[in-house]
């Protein structure tokens, strides 16, 4: 979750669409973040779905 929250302050946004409407190879640090925070979300709701279920 730490890891979560440091992107989200990083680019003042909520969730990694948001952070990167359009995605593009030019920045290679962001490309990395991009990845790395959207598999952040997917373990979230992984989680999630197993807590709450459905």
């Amino acid at each position: 979750m730490e890891e979560l929250l440091e992107f989200q302050m990083k680019y003042k946004a909520d969730t990694v669409k948001e952070a990167f409407p359009t995605v593009d190879g030019n920045e290679k640090d962001a490309l990395s973040d991009y990845y790395e925070w959207e598999s952040l979300e997917e373990e979230v709701r992984d989680l999630k779905e197993k807590v709450y279920g459905d």
